[in-house]
């Protein structure tokens, strides 16, 4: 059945990335000013504010795509995931 991986939708593991990928957002920038948010608004960098969850969620399945048919080495898959990411 597509989709399902042990009983569990692929959907499931979206939002467990997501969790990590706010979390990890969280630790690494918790000891700067009032600490790390999500902006809510729109600012004069990178995408629209409202653009965000749906290309994270490109840019993880892109990153996953590319260690799992090794397209890159795995410096230059660091490289470009904090390129888009940042």
């Amino acid at each position: 059945m597509r989709g399902l991986r042990n009983g569990r939708s692929a959907r499931d593991g979206a939002s467990a990335e997501r969790k990590f990928a706010k979390a990890l957002h969280r630790r690494m920038l918790a000891t700067c000013g009032d600490g790390p948010a999500l902006r809510t608004s729109q600012r004069n960098m990178g995408i629209d504010y409202w653009l965000i969850p749906t290309e994270l969620r490109k840019l993880l399945d892109d990153t996953k795509a590319w260690i799992e048919f090794k397209t890159y080495p795995a410096d230059e898959i660091a490289v470009r995931f904090h390129h888009r990411l940042v």
